[in-house]
């Protein structure tokens, strides 16, 4: 298969491409608005498997920079040449890492990846010699600098070499790192490529070029197997762009619910008051204001209940129940005020998890998807969430950070509802 775009706002020109950067969100925030078997253990497979191949290239699913250690405190792929990537070593005090970072596919276990394979296609400069290793801190493509990731880029102490493919590509074993983060045993903040040679510096394409057939690409071959288990009632289901929200994904239904739908005039105030000083209460208040909100609308949302659990391992019936997960972003006062605050002091978002594991989710004006590199092997909610199905933004990235509140509902509709109508 190949790794599908999801949004249509990453702009490949680099004259559109700051503009683009610097303006606040207007396709995501949930909160903001008008008005009983236990999951199989490592994410279990049946014995039966088929090889597939998923191809992972495009500029809404991939993001690059690079940086270099003589300009430690700029984004030099911005200013010099944003359609590029240089790596390589170009004397005493000139290093220059490169950054690659992919949606990976969704429904891959660490178990069934067979290989995982980095190709970076080559536009000029010396013949590749480079390295492969990860980078442990997200980054901003258009700001990220030498300083932000020289100390959080991690290469192996024997790490994967780059080796000629056909034409002007390069190719490098990553099956290690790939397998790491589909286990769930670190986020997925990309690749940082160092030069493995003195005197050697190379420009690839970036995902910001001309021609997105030269754009880096990730090769992931697996052995796609049914899941042992089923872990929720329903499969996925697509909801257009002009529809909905992430809560009303979550419960199945196509009418936007925002917090102007939980709140009326006082309790609205009084829970903003609560989110700029005690977290813990207006994460107690939004659930309480939730609940209240579900059980006045539950005949027409077609929900027969709906309650909360202890945790991800908690059983649910999947055959009548399915599991869905809230995480919150909450930022001081002061920092939403300015522009690089997309949402205010508090929003909240919310995943569903499918019947084989995967996750999907859904933001306003945008199509849902099923969340990239979510399968049955690791908890949902044990990273950060973005807020933009684009990643790369530091005012999007890792934007709801609390931990993680989970859920069984009970729908009794096989087709998504629409409660207000």
């Amino acid at each position: 298969m190949t790794a599908q775009n999801h949004s249509k706002n990453r702009l490949p020109a680099a004259a559109l491409f700051l503009s683009a950067f610097f303006l606040i969100a207007s396709l995501a925030g949930c909160g903001a608005g008008d008005s009983a078997n236990a999951p199989a253990a490592e994410g279990a497979r049946t014995s039966e498997s088929a090889d597939k191949t998923a191809l992972a290239q495009g500029a809404d699913i991939t993001v690059t920079a690079w940086v270099s250690e003589s300009r430690p405190d700029e984004n030099v792929a911005i200013e010099k040449d944003i359609s590029v990537i240089d790596v390589g070593v170009g004397g005493e005090g000139d290093r220059r890492m490169g950054l690659v970072r992919f949606d990976l596919p969704a429904g891959v276990t660490p178990q069934e990846l067979v290989s995982a394979r980095l190709l970076m296609k080559r536009r000029d400069g010396d013949e590749p010699k480079f390295a492969a290793g990860y980078v442990t801190v997200p980054w901003g493509y258009a700001v990220v600098s030498w300083r932000d990731v020289e100390i959080s880029a991690t290469f192996p102490d024997a790490p994967p070499l780059c080796e000629k493919e056909e034409g002007d590509w390069y190719g490098v074993d990553v099956t290690d790192t790939v397998r790491e983060w589909l286990a769930g045993n670190r986020p997925n903040y990309g690749f940082a490529l160092t030069g493995a040679e003195d005197g050697k510096v190379t420009s690839f394409w970036s995902s910001f070029g001309d021609d997105a057939a030269n754009y880096p690409q990730l090769l992931v071959h697996y052995a796609e197997s049914a899941p042992a288990e089923r872990y929720g009632k329903f499969g996925y289901t697509e909801m257009a762009e002009e529809e909905g929200n992430c809560l009303s994904y979550a419960l199945r239904d196509k009418n936007d619910i925002y917090d102007t739908d939980l709140f009326a005039g006082a309790e609205a105030e009084e829970f903003n008051k609560l989110a700029e000083t005690d977290f813990d209460e207006a994460m107690a208040y939004f659930k309480e204001k939730l609940s209240a909100y579900i059980e006045a609308h539950k005949e027409a949302l077609a929900i027969e209940s709906w309650r909360p659990l202890s945790g991800f391992d908690d059983p649910i019936d999947p055959e009548k129940e399915y599991m869905i997960a809230m995480k919150v972003g909450a930022i001081a006062p002061e920092e939403a005020e300015s522009a690089m605050s997309a949402f205010g002091v508090f929003d909240y978002h919310f995943r569903v998890r499918l019947d084989d594991g995967r996750w999907a989710e859904k933001i306003p004006h945008a199509a849902s998807r099923v969340t990239p590199g979510s399968n049955a092997s690791f908890d949902g909610g044990k990273f950060p969430w973005d807020a933009n199905f684009q990643w790369g933004n530091p005012k999007w990235t890792d934007y709801y950070d609390s931990p993680a509140s989970y859920f069984a509902v009970t729908k009794t509709a096989e087709e998504f509802t629409s409660h207000k109508q």
